[in-house]
């Protein structure tokens, strides 16, 4: 009988240990998914070309023109416009849109004429999205912003 009592602490034990390794196991799966998601954007970097008028609003086509570069260590899936109007209140001020055809591989530019019709005043951000598991991840931090949109010319 003596010999039963001591065989229930060391199961005890055992299980104990058990379910504390397999909880760990599983908080680390969910934390590296954590970071995988968010530390994508880290490697992405959007610049506006250094030309000038690398952005700037066409009068004649009333088309959007800008340049950008890809000047991170990932590809670009698309980019999204935002602009806002600040001659307008309330919710109508935004618009946002997926740019089409606006993927920029590493180390690429993207040379677009985007059909916009120019409000008085606004300011533009282009923001960046990426493929992180085969799922769109938007990359807010990492969005460019531009106030003085200059005519082409």
């Amino acid at each position: 009988m003596e010999g039963k009592r001591g065989i229930s602490p060391l199961i005890a034990t055992l299980l104990l240990i058990a379910f504390t390794v397999a909880l760990g196991v599983m908080i680390m799966n969910w934390g590296r998914n954590i970071v995988d998601d968010f530390g994508e954007c880290e490697s992405v970097k959007l610049v506006v070309d250094s030309v000038p008028n690398s952005v700037c609003y066409n009068t004649q086509s009333q088309t959007l023109d800008f340049t950008l570069l890809n000047n991170g260590k990932t590809d670009v899936s698309s980019i999204i416009l935002r602009s806002t109007n600040f001659a307008l209140q309330g919710n109508d001020r935004k618009l946002e849109f997926t740019v089409d055809g606006s993927s920029i591989a590493q180390g690429r530019f993207l040379v677009k004429q985007q059909p916009y019709l120019k409000p008085e005043q606004f300011k533009l951000e282009f923001i960046p999205t990426i493929l992180v598991n085969n799922k769109e991840t938007l990359c807010t931090e990492k969005a460019i912003e531009v106030v003085a949109i200059p005519n082409c010319g």
